[in-house]
């Protein structure tokens, strides 16, 4: 079992702190401050997956068996996320002095993770990402079985799911994907990042400065390419509900960029003595990003029901504001009640374990 370095761990720390600022920030209104070229601030949804990649091989590696890498795994994932359904529902029940507002499929929805951008009170599109990491979850035993016997097999599960994202841009696969509402799809493709993950720090595949360049280059060569062969939209953000080929080699160049300034990242935040706000980034990942939107869309049900967002310096500041205050102070004490329920719920299947870290 590959043990992290002190400076890997480092690394994936921060890059996920990073991630979810990054994430928060682009939903206030950074990704369409300066379109189209602001839209390629999704890449971070790919970087988080190829975070989870490599947490996840460690993960399985210490669990021992199939069933606690599972119990392990899906409870720290869905713990939190219903705890946030629970507390939803509970507002919606509040707010409408009842449930008749509140149709049975959004219910269904909500139960199984079946991401909807419509407001229910609150959207829940942004758990796309937990959706697709639950069958990520699901099916890697499988990939991490088929890297322990030969990497090469990893390989070649990263390139076809390349070959599927290139053939996305011309018939719609995606579409083709989904069963009993769910798209099987996007966890296809996003399995190069997740497996990516795992050969760069558990086989040390492409960690050398002249690898890495090489797959920016390669990368940024087929976006250009694909944007002047085929005449594609350079916005992002068409690009990701069903990601393609452009989706795709944009957000490796993005990792490769990330991974080029590893030790950069590292000596910046040690320079600036900005440990502790990563840290605490760090600990509540998955509890900034569970919340951070349904403060979003409560933003928009008390100010902007009216019609079009204001643009102003003023009202931007006051969103970004609203949203970062309503998002980190309840995340504190949400951890702390996910991770006790998460302790209770390991000690109910038999199995008592230490503090439960983020897991996106």
């Amino acid at each position: 079992m590959t043990i992290f370095s002190r400076e890997d761990s480092q690394f994936l720390t921060y890059l996920r702190s990073l991630s979810i600022l990054v994430i928060v920030f682009g939903h206030i209104g950074l990704f369409w401050v300066f379109k189209p070229y602001s839209e390629f601030l999704h890449v971070f949804m790919p970087i988080f997956f190829f975070i989870s990649g490599a947490v996840s091989y460690g993960s399985y590696c210490r669990s021992g068996n199939l069933f606690k890498y599972y119990k392990k795994r899906f409870v720290s994932l869905l713990v939190p996320y219903y705890l946030l359904v629970f507390v939803q529902f509970s507002v919606f029940i509040w707010a409408n002095m009842g449930v008749s507002n509140l149709s049975f499929s959004d219910l269904l929805r909500w139960i199984f993770i079946i991401p909807n951008n419509a407001i229910m009170p609150f959207s829940i599109g942004h758990v796309w990402f937990l959706h697709t990491l639950f069958i990520l979850v699901l099916v890697s035993p499988f990939y991490f079985h088929l890297f322990r016997l030969n990497k090469k097999y990893t390989i070649l599960i990263i390139f076809f799911a390349i070959i599927m994202s290139f053939v996305q841009m011309f018939v719609d696969v995606s579409d083709k994907m989904v069963f009993f509402h769910n798209n099987l799809f996007k966890p296809l493709v996003h399995s190069c990042f997740f497996l990516f993950g795992v050969l760069v720090f558990h086989a040390k595949c492409c960690t050398r400065n002249k690898d890495l360049i090489l797959l920016l280059l390669g990368s940024i060569g087929i976006s250009v390419a694909l944007v002047k062969h085929l005449q594609i939209n350079i916005d992002y953000d068409f690009h990701t509900y069903a990601p393609d080929l452009f989706y795709v080699s944009g957000s490796f160049a993005a990792i490769a960029v990330m991974l080029l300034c590893k030790h950069l990242l590292i000596k910046l935040i040690s320079s600036f003595t900005l440990e502790k706000l990563f840290s605490f980034l760090h600990r509540h990942t998955y509890s900034i990003y569970l919340i951070h939107v349904p403060v979003l869309s409560l933003w928009f049900y008390l100010f902007a029901q009216s019609g079009a967002e204001v643009k102003s310096l003023k009202y931007g500041l006051l969103k970004m504001l609203f949203v970062l205050v309503g998002t980190v102070i309840p995340s504190v004490p949400f951890t702390y009640v996910s991770s006790y329920v998460v302790e209770k719920a390991f000690f109910f299947l038999g199995k008592e374990r230490s503090k439960p870290k983020g897991h996106l």
